[in-house]
């Protein structure tokens, strides 16, 4: 039986590896350290796994007749698939969350995934954010 490649298999195999490197970044660096030097680590990462990544992604908003050109800007966005957030989630998760599953709507992506690479346990620093289009 042959395995299913479509669009979806896709996003998923980008999510695993993203995860993937994202674990290693936390094991390897622990908690503490500046974002930057988390999303330097993780760039090394998506390196070392092949992974195509763009940084600071400016993004248009549409709202009825008009465009705003620069409404929003995607903090890292892989292969042009899954939008990926840094943030020491803390007190604020849902506003994380909400801002990821803002940019999703806006761009047409299905996948997100904020990091907090200060959570105390290691499975706590993925969350994934599907769109409302899946």
């Amino acid at each position: 039986m042959a395995i299913e490649t479509g669009p979806m298999n896709r996003i998923e195999e980008v999510a695993a590896s993203i995860v993937e490197a994202a674990l290693e970044v936390r094991s390897e660096m622990g908690i503490g350290l500046l974002d930057e030097i988390y999303e330097l680590c993780l760039f090394q990462e998506f390196k070392n796994r092949g992974l195509r990544y763009k940084t600071h992604v400016v993004m248009p908003v549409k709202c009825d007749d008009l465009t705003i050109e620069e409404g929003y800007i995607i903090d890292i966005l892989v292969e042009d698939k899954v939008i990926v957030k840094i943030k020491p989630v803390g007190s604020k998760p849902s506003l994380y969350l909400a801002h990821v599953s803002t940019y999703l709507k806006h761009s047409g992506l299905r996948l997100g995934i904020l990091l907090d690479f200060d959570a105390k346990r290691l499975q706590n620093c993925v969350n994934r954010v599907t769109s409302y289009i899946l």
